[in-house]
């Protein structure tokens, strides 16, 4: 029997409260005493403790949730991850400057020293608090790099890259716990090395092992590049037994094309739904990678690390669908649409674009809505003054509360899947809820770095 995405996140909840309560009982075993003698910096002391246990707990946290585990990919909706990410982030740095601020503080007190001699004591004279030290500067350099007003400076090649620093740094500041601290010796030591390498270990299945071994199953090779719009192209990619590589249409995959220049990871959902012979991905030209993928090449291998995400047709709580795409936002739609209409779903496409050129699919998506005669409705919204005459499916405007209500009259019967520029996806999520549709109906992912 199959189990829920709602229980397994219940699961994973229950399992990451139980390792918190864990790591409490450790400091507890180790610390109390220092609570306890309420020595001059004692209290200090076993607080400074308890915060470098809980950023290592976090650091650990945070390569759980970028590390690609399937149980964990079924369970948490790919956007909701990568915001916790982000916030975790935050407050991971606050509790790893606090690490050493209270240490410092509270040794200064107990050996009446300064604090920078004390500082300078640390450094020199302890085991490993070097080394913890150069992982502390790591990760706050990775913070800044994070902060939006700079990260959107950079491309996303040169953020995917400094992120793996990150390995160095966990394994800098796990080096320094375990020569200091609650964790040195006995069960304590066992329990904190097992959660540690455990968590490498998948990571290190799931993020490199398992994408290997996907390409030796498979052979992954692009097996044509079709241009859709002067903006858009569609990699068409074949190999050995795909009857075998199962995904839902909705969902995405990382891709890795292995042709000079291009070698990095990157995102793209599958546009078409599963159909045991090709993959079909198709990106818009909107980044230093992207601007060259016209240019990719038939025969070039490919690694893939996939399918993720739960933008999928399983997750729905109605039978009747309302599909919102904007832009480039049609891949997963269009994936979703062919599929939901095989199910004999009774569907609505709503597609957002600026203008006609800009239309990827309509052959594709018309022919579907044709094939599905009753059940099925597909509408184009034109933001761009266009002048040539319009006709059905076409419409000039946006897709407005207004435009929903025309278009969709029975909106809160039906579940909500939106793709598209997040400015629109967050405008649309507020009109369908203004419009009744539950919260739990409405399904979308935000994707960016």
């Amino acid at each position: 029997m199959s189990i829920s995405s709602v229980e397994k996140r219940r699961a994973l909840v229950t399992l990451f409260l139980v390792n918190l309560a864990l790591i409490f009982f450790v400091w507890w075993q180790g610390s109390s005493s220092l609570l306890l003698q309420q020595n001059p910096g004692s209290v200090l002391i076993a607080l400074g403790r308890i915060t470098g246990l809980l950023a290592e707990y976090l650091l650990l946290l945070q390569l759980i949730l970028i590390g690609r585990i399937r149980v964990i990919e079924t369970a948490f909706a790919f956007d909701r991850m990568n915001q916790l990410h982000r916030w975790i982030g935050t407050y991971l740095v606050l509790l790893l400057v606090l690490h050493p601020i209270l240490l410092v503080l509270g040794y200064a007190q107990a050996n009446q020293l300064g604090l920078a001699a004390q500082f300078v004591q640390f450094l020199t004279g302890w085991e490993g608090v070097f080394l913890g030290f150069i992982g502390l500067i790591f990760f706050v350099i990775l913070t800044v790099l994070s902060l939006p007003i700079i990260r959107q400076k950079l491309r996303y090649e040169t953020w995917h890259a400094t992120h793996l620093g990150m390995y160095l740094a966990i394994a800098l500041i796990f080096d320094h716990q375990v020569q200091s601290g609650d964790v040195t010796r006995g069960s304590a030591f066992a329990y904190w090395f097992a959660l540690n390498f455990l968590v490498f270990g998948l990571v290190l299945v799931y993020r490199v092992l398992r994408p290997l071994w996907l390409y030796r199953r498979h052979r992954f090779v692009i097996e044509r590049v079709v241009q859709e719009t002067p903006e858009v192209t569609s990699v068409y990619i074949t190999g050995r037994d795909m009857r075998s590589f199962h995904f839902n249409a909705g969902q995405f995959a990382e891709m890795l094309f292995w042709q000079k220049g291009l070698r990095s990871w990157h995102p793209f959902s599958f546009s078409a739904p599963y159909n045991g012979t090709s993959l079909r991905f198709s990106m818009k030209q909107l980044g230093d990678f992207t601007n060259h993928s016209p240019e990719l090449q038939p025969g070039t291998p490919v690694l893939i690390d996939g399918p993720l995400g739960l933008f999928i047709g399983g997750e729905a709580t109605h039978k009747k669908f309302l599909l919102i795409a904007g832009g480039i936002g049609v891949t997963p739609i269009r994936s979703l649409m062919e599929e939901l209409l095989a199910q004999e779903k009774n569907v609505i496409c709503l597609y957002a674009c600026r203008d006609r050129s800009h239309v990827v699919f309509h052959d594709e998506l018309q022919q579907l809505v044709d094939a599905a005669q009753e059940r099925a409705l597909y509408h184009v919204f034109l933001s761009a003054t266009d002048t040539a005459t319009i006709r059905e499916p076409f419409h000039l405007g946006r897709v407005t509360r207004e435009a929903l209500t025309t278009s969709v009259p029975d909106i809160a019967e039906r579940d909500v899947y939106i793709c598209g520029p997040w400015v629109m996806v967050e405008g649309v999520i507020n009109d369908c809820l203004a419009l009744g549709v539950k919260k739990s109906a409405i399904h979308f992912e935000k994707f960016q770095f």
